[in-house]
Parts: C-alpha cells; structure tokens; sequence
C-alpha cells in the first residue's frame, strides 16, 4: 500500500512540473531520445484497471452515486464534442461552398479575360499580324475554359443542393445565407503561452478527469469508515421501508374512515344507494392500494434480511478496506495520469494553433503576392500582344497564371477560416478535435 501512495504521490508531482521544463532545450542522439520519449511516456506507468473478488465487489454499492456523477458528467463533456463536431462540420460545408462560389467566378472572369483575348487576335488576323493556327488554339483555350467552368458549376451546384437539404428547403432553392467575410486573426490572439496558460487551467475537457480525479480522493477518505458500514445500500432500504410503513398507516386510517362512514350508511334509509356505491368502490380501491404496499414492504423486508445476512464481520471489512483502498489507489494514480496527458495536450493544442495560423499567413503573403505578380505579367503581356510583340500562347499562359494564383488565395483562405472557426470552438466552447501521438 505504501508503494502505490508514493506512486500516486509522484504523479500529482508530474502534474505540477511538467509545464515547467516545456520550454527547455536540450541535445540527443536518436538512441537517447527514444529512450527519453519511453521513459516520459505517462501512458507506460498506467495501472489498468485492477479486478475486485465478488466479496469486495459488495462495497461498491457504498460509491454508486459517485460513480454515476462520473458516469454522467463523462457522457455530458462527450454529447457536447459531438455537437460542437457537427457546429464545425457545417462551417466546413459553408465555407466549402464559399470557396466553391469564389471559384466559379474566378473561371468566368477567366473566361472574359481570355473572350476579350480572342477579339485582340480577331482583328490582328484580318490585318495579316497573327496566323490562324494561332486564332484556333485561343478557341480551343476558351473551349476548354467553358468546360472547366461548367465542372465547377455541376460542383457548386451539388454543394448547394446538398446544403439546402441540410436546411430543409427546395433543393434547387437559392442559398439565402450570408456570404463568410475573410479577415485575419490578431496574432495576439493566438500568442501560444498566453492560450496555453489560459486553457490549461480552465479548458472544459478538464472538468472531467478532475471529477474523477476529486472523486477516488473522496472514496478514498470514505473507505477508513467502512467499519462502521453495516451493509450496501441497507440505510436506503430502511428508509424506502419506513416512507411504506408511512404510506400503509395513511391508507390504513382512510380506509378505516371510509368503513365508518359505509356502516351508517349503510343504516340510514334515506341513503342514495349510488353513494352506497361510490363508497364500496373506494374501499376496494383503498384495499388493493394498501395489499400492493405490503407487498412492497415485504419484498424491502425481504432484501434487509438477505443484506443483513451478507454483512461481514470485522475481519471481512478490515479486508475490504484494504483492497479497497489498493484498488482506488490504482484509479486515483491512472486518473492523473489521464489528467496529466490531457493538459499536455491542450498545451500542445496552444503551440500547434500558433503554428498554423502563422504558417497559413505567411502562405497567404506569399500566395497573394503571387497573385499581384501574376497580374502585373498578364496585363504587360497583353500590352505586348497588342502591339503585336507577344504569342497568343503566352498571353493564355499568363492568364490562366492569374486564375490559378487566386484560386490558391481562396483555397487558403478557407483553411484559414475553418481553422480560426475550429480555434474559436476549443477556446471559447471547450472543443477539443482528436489527436494522434
């Protein structure tokens, strides 16, 4: 027993420094760090949950209700995730449709740019300056560019069809939502230590392995008096037994009121025979109420008795209390484990957040930049074709450069979106997405 306690002890430790040493830097071989990641592996120090003989199992009965406060508050926190999983699934599917929007519209100024393109090499064939191969390749660019306008349009489509499903109209209804408007986070808000200091104390995915963590330190300190427990649930017997007693000596009195009263009734000649009536089905129902509550009584009785019977002896306790305590002793140091790997995953959640979000921004400079550069090329190119300096090739070329440079803007900015949503949900609603170590 002395063993675990000190187990227990030095996991409540581990809870306290690990956050501590996060921010140290240090130098491995691979062969000394795998050997470091093994060691620090909380997972490998589990217990598991141990078993109980059926003797024991009896005194389980004396935690029911704090055992069934976890139970619930376990299935409330995972309700919630699932609910908050479909909140973020259906921003997903707005802003697929978003992006989707924004793409068809890239494709159909595409497709004006390249129309308006056509027009240019139109008249510079009637004037001998470019060939008809060259006027033939711009159609079959613009052929092309319809088609892909078209795919996109089934796509958009499809999306919103499916939406409208999901809002329970038409399916061919026009969407009546309001469009996402794109704008950037403050980096101060999701500066990494100040998030993790923040959710590390008050996530809402703690709240439960606290509770269990709080609640086998209370079972603990319950089982020193389990000597002066007589029996599993026998005190809530007892009391089910006396609200019976109390019940049968209402019935009991009534029905003796009503038998008075059905007497001298019953003596009176001027006594309306339907009253004589009324009261008889009374008593009978009286006398059924009060043949089901004995019945009752006699099974709480029953159940007492058989309890009673079962109640060990100082001895049997004595052994009770000591598996009991080794068994809570093993969920207590496996519950801070479980609470220890939980903060350090909400730490990391903080970390990976700030990484994102500026990795995504910095791609979005650099994409957006792409974009301006794209434009400045098209639009010399198209210069230089009118003047009859540039290929009808390179023209297209540096067209479809544009429409793809600003379908990666909008590509990105939907990842950025639904992960500033996804950020928003974990610190503001308690979200906490799946993680895989």
């Amino acid at each position: 027993m002395k063993k675990k306690l000190i187990t227990a002890s030095l996991t409540g430790a581990m809870v306290l420094a690990f956050p501590m040493v996060a921010y140290l830097s240090s130098s491995f071989s691979l062969d000394e760090a795998v050997e470091q990641i093994q060691e620090n592996d909380l997972d490998g120090q589990k217990v598991g949950e141990p078993s109980l003989d059926e003797d024991i199992q009896i005194y389980q009965q004396e935690f029911a209700d704090e055992l069934e406060d976890i139970q619930d508050i376990s299935e409330e926190y995972q309700e919630d995730m699932e609910d908050l999983s479909r909140e973020l699934q259906s921003y997903n599917s707005v802003y697929e449709y978003w992006s989707l929007n924004e793409q068809a519209r890239i494709s159909e100024d595409g497709l004006e740019l390249a129309e308006n393109q056509l027009e240019i090499l139109e008249a510079q064939f009637e004037q001998g300056l470019v060939s008809e191969g060259q006027l033939i390749e711009m159609e079959q660019s613009i052929n092309s560019q319809k088609a892909q306008n078209r795919s996109l349009q089934e796509q958009l489509n499809s999306m919103k069809m499916m939406l409208n499903q999901d809002l329970k109209q038409p399916l061919k209804s026009s969407l009546a939502f309001s469009q996402p408007k794109f704008e950037r986070l403050a980096p101060a808000t999701y500066e990494a230590e100040t998030v993790a200091d923040e959710m590390t104390s008050s996530h809402e995915s703690l709240r439960v392995p606290r509770t269990i963590v709080a609640t086998y330190d209370d079972i603990l300190d319950d089982i020193e008096n389990l000597d002066r427990i007589s029996g599993p649930s026998t005190s809530e017997l007892r009391s089910a037994r006396s609200d019976l007693n109390d019940q049968l000596d209402e019935k009991e009195k009534e029905l003796g009121t009503k038998m008075a009263e059905l007497e001298e009734k019953e003596t009176d000649e001027e006594t309306n025979p339907e009253e004589l009536d009324k009261l008889n089905q009374e008593i009978r129902d009286l006398s059924q109420d009060i043949g089901l509550l004995e019945s009752q009584k006699g099974s709480l009785d029953f159940q007492i008795e058989m309890l009673n019977a079962q109640a060990p002896d100082a001895a049997s306790r004595s052994k009770a209390e000591e598996e009991l305590t080794d068994y809570y002793e093993d969920m207590l140091n496996d519950a801070r484990i479980d609470l220890t790997n939980q903060v350090e995953t909400i730490e990391l959640m903080a970390f990976q957040y700030e990484e994102q979000f500026t990795s995504l921004e910095d791609q979005l400079d650099l994409l957006e930049e792409n974009r301006n550069i794209a434009s400045d090329l098209y639009n010399k190119e198209m210069a230089r074709l009118e003047q009859g300096m540039s290929r009808q090739s390179e023209v297209d070329e540096a067209r479809q450069s544009i429409e793809q440079a600003e379908v990666e803007v909008i590509q990105l900015q939907k990842d950025y979106m639904l992960a500033k949503k996804e950020f928003e949900l974990f610190t503001e609603e308690g979200y906490l997405p799946q993680q895989e170590r």
